[in-house]
């Protein structure tokens, strides 16, 4: 049986290996599996726990920017709630955005 050298790079000396063990060394270095079924990753039971926040923190900086812009033109409720209302849509959107994770 013949034998064959494999170098693994250049700074290695070849390592000298049957013909059978080359060609099985050769495939599992290409295929690079180790034969495991693939397992669904590990959720964090904690991810969603910020996502109840941000309601509640739309309402406060959406309420925050239109009170500024009321003060800025002299009309009061008017930007206030108007922000409120937008910022909470995008709040409650990205709620569900990271429940559906």
């Amino acid at each position: 049986m013949h034998e064959w050298t494999l170098r693994l790079d250049s700074a290695r000396v070849g390592r000298t290996l049957p013909h059978a063990q080359v060609g099985t060394f050769a495939m599992n270095a290409l295929l690079m599996t180790d034969n495991k079924p693939e397992q669904p990753p590990k959720r964090n039971p904690f991810q969603g726990a910020g996502a109840a926040y941000l309601p509640i923190s739309g309402v406060l900086v959406g309420a925050g920017i239109g009170w500024l812009i009321d003060q800025a033109h002299g009309r009061f409720p008017l930007w206030t709630v108007i922000c409120a209302l937008v910022f909470t849509g995008a709040g409650f959107y990205h709620m569900i955005k990271e429940g559906s994770k």
